[in-house]
């Protein structure tokens, strides 16, 4: 077997709006409500995009017969929401894509260790798959608690403080300066009944200089506490950078698996270079969440996405999505 090439440093995080070469998903085989969704999905990508399907059954039946799908067939079956548990992708210096993977063993998931150790598999095994040298960073982290603009600056909730306890906040820091290249990191407080504590759901960036900063009407879910959290933002990133708030539906009352319905949640978009794929609920709210989202990204095309069923499991789709990128010499 070919071996990958060595990581030549320093590292860049490779950002959501890069060319995408393959979309990474992993079939529901735990939750077949999803199918449906899951189908939709696929009608809705782009012909030339290829998709690559985690599973563990030799064959799926649902799965539609589309020429630039491939099945990744791993030991033991997965859950849906690859985002957390894939590695992170990086350009090194000299602009070869690597994988790095944190230590997957989130919190919420203490009680579940089968999942667990399920995710940490996938999570090797997509690095052989794909022919790519894999690094070892040495955290609990969870990567659905991780956005970042591609160019030194990321977020993150303080569920990763909380996660390695037997570290300081700047040792974390400088782990993820000398593995991932993040020079400023800014650290928020975990959204109220948020289970998870990931930031895909509260804050993303949209480009190099913009950040998204979830919100609610007045008095509906916890409305101060976002726009405390997007002053924070604003006063660490000042004015280099543009805040950009999208308001959310009132937070369902719902519960999954010890975790809480996302339904209402546009934040947790995905990105295909110019697509972004919005969760819409078919409410009042989904038309000023596409007309915020088009207002911000003004060249991208904005493709709504029916996600009710999906988010009642308490992610939507930045979650269930994983981009293996094109080479930073095939996108020049």
């Amino acid at each position: 077997m070919k071996m990958p090439p060595p990581v030549q440093e320093p590292v860049n995080l490779i950002p959501d709006w890069h060319p995408a070469r393959a979309l990474v998903l992993a079939w529901p085989a735990q939750r077949l409500q999803l199918v449906t969704t899951y189908l939709e999905l696929l009608r809705l990508l782009p012909d030339h995009l290829d998709v690559i399907m985690l599973t563990s059954i030799p064959e799926i039946e649902d799965l539609p017969k589309m020429p630039r799908l491939q099945a990744m067939h791993i030991t033991a079956a997965c859950d849906i929401w690859v985002r957390d548990f894939l590695p992170a992708a990086v350009f090194d210096g000299s602009g070869i894509q690597h994988l790095v993977k944190p230590d997957y063993k989130p919190e919420y998931l203490q009680s579940d260790p089968v999942d667990v150790a399920t995710g940490n598999a996938a999570g090797q095994e997509i690095g052989t798959f794909l022919g790519m040298h894999r690094v070892t960073l040495p955290l609990v982290w969870d990567l659905g608690n991780l956005t970042h603009n591609g160019r030194g600056v990321a977020i993150c909730t303080d569920r990763l403080l909380g996660d390695n306890r037997h570290l300081n906040r700047s040792e974390i820091h400088d782990l993820l300066r000398q593995k991932l290249n993040i020079e400023k990191l800014i650290i928020v407080p975990v959204e109220p009944g948020d289970a998870t504590g990931h930031i895909d759901g509260m804050v993303r960036f949209l480009s190099e200089s913009q950040v998204l900063v979830g919100g609610y009407a007045p008095r509906r879910g916890p409305a101060s506490f976002m726009d405390k959290v997007a002053r924070r933002i604003e006063k660490h990133l000042r004015s280099e950078f543009e805040i950009v708030r999208v308001r959310n539906g009132a937070p369902e009352d719902y519960m999954m698996e010890g975790i809480a319905s996302a339904v209402g949640n546009y934040v947790n978009f995905f990105r295909l270079e110019h697509r972004l794929y919005l969760p819409v609920y078919g409410a009042l709210e989904d038309d000023v969440a596409i007309d915020s989202f088009r207002r911000a990204l003004p060249h991208s095309e904005i493709i709504p996405v029916p996600a009710t069923t999906l988010a009642k499991h308490g992610g939507v789709l930045n979650c269930m999505t994983w981009i293996h990128f094109q080479s930073a010499l095939q996108s020049e």
